[in-house]
């Protein structure tokens, strides 16, 4: 019945991880170049050997991120 009523708060947490991640959400749609070859357009980690495994809450900050392995 209070829904009609007030404005919207703001959502404190950050809708649960999901089970499993697709690597595509992670590195986003694949790209070609001369330089790179075939690689993720949105991934910045050229050079370096570092890739995505998972992704990680981080609660007190209120974001959601890629779990990056470092080589």
């Amino acid at each position: 019945r209070m829904l009609p009523y007030g404005t919207p708060v703001h959502q404190v947490w950050l809708p649960p991880l999901p089970t499993t991640v697709e690597l595509d959400s992670l590195l986003g749609p694949l790209a070609t170049g001369k330089e790179r070859g075939l690689h993720s357009s949105l991934w910045p980690e050229g050079g370096r050997l570092s890739f995505p495994v998972g992704v990680v809450d981080l609660p007190a900050r209120q974001e959601q991120r890629a779990l990056l392995l470092d080589l």
